[in-house]
């Protein structure tokens, strides 16, 4: 296998990794705030819901705009909020959850959609 399959295979591993930790420790996070099992749950919930509501329309938008710079704005949307998250995350919960839905909704856009070997040239 060549070194273009190396790179997407690992590109990929780092990405479900850290998407693995994300859905492990958001929900560790809000107990830093709230010992409330109902408020826990519903950060996870918040985190989870884009896919539901997002999912369709980002998909649309990776088939209309350019994949790569959708990807990489996705990316830094992320980012952005992962540092406002790491900043504020002794906010209140609704913080929280806003923030969880937001970072959800950024990674629904690179989602399935970032191998483009199944579009036509």
């Amino acid at each position: 296998m060549g070194r273009n399959w190396y790179l997407l295979w690992g590109g990929s591993a780092i990405s479900a990794l850290g998407g693995g930790i994300f859905l492990a420790a958001l929900p560790l996070l809000a107990t830093t705030i709230t010992r409330d099992p109902t408020l826990v749950a519903g950060v996870s919930f918040f985190g989870a819901l884009p896919w539901l509501l997002v999912s369709l329309p980002a998909g649309a938008a990776a088939d209309r705009y350019d994949g790569r710079r959708l990807l990489l704005a996705a990316l830094w949307i992320q980012c952005a909020l992962m540092a406002l998250l790491a900043t504020f995350h002794s906010a209140r919960i609704a913080v929280m959850y806003g923030l969880a839905f937001l970072i959800g909704t950024a990674e629904t856009i690179p989602g399935p959609w970032d191998n483009h070997s199944s579009r036509p040239p």
